[in-house]
């Protein structure tokens, strides 16, 4: 039974077939015009939202009554979560950066990390201070 071979296809240069395989950056440019798509997607969706909520709906909350149309009810919910949410995260995050900031004070000093103290330890100019520093642990009573 013959063998059947493909007919010969010249290869390509490299840079040709590696600038086909290889998708464009991402420019500050597209990133922007992405961004405005997806706001006028966001606006679109949230006048349909508005129109769709005119009721009016009747709301008590710590002794205050109120009449007000359900989509501003809905918004004000949205929105008061939105901003717990980001002073919860704001807090976790300072706590995150100042934990970085203290173990690269501790590295910069030469502690290891077995006699680095504890969080909760006082600190002076971000160095421990006390007894508690040499021994890498707090003491509580």
């Amino acid at each position: 039974m013959p063998i059947l071979r493909s007919s010969h296809i010249p290869k390509q240069p490299d840079s040709a077939a590696n600038a086909r395989s290889r998708p464009a950056p991402v420019s500050r440019t597209s990133a922007a015009w992405t961004g405005l798509w997806a706001a006028a997607v966001l606006l679109l969706a949230f006048i349909v939202f508005l129109l769709s909520n005119t009721g009016t709906v009747r709301i008590s909350f710590a002794g205050m009554h109120g009449d007000l149309p359900l989509a501003v009810a809905l918004l004000i919910a949205l929105v008061t979560g939105i901003l717990i949410t980001l002073i919860m995260g704001t807090a976790r995050i300072t706590q995150v950066r100042r934990q970085t900031r203290r173990r690269r004070a501790d590295d910069q000093a030469g502690l290891r990390p077995a006699d680095r103290p504890h969080d909760d330890q006082p600190r002076l100019n971000g160095r421990p201070t006390g007894t508690e520093a040499s021994s890498g642990h707090a003491h509580h009573r």
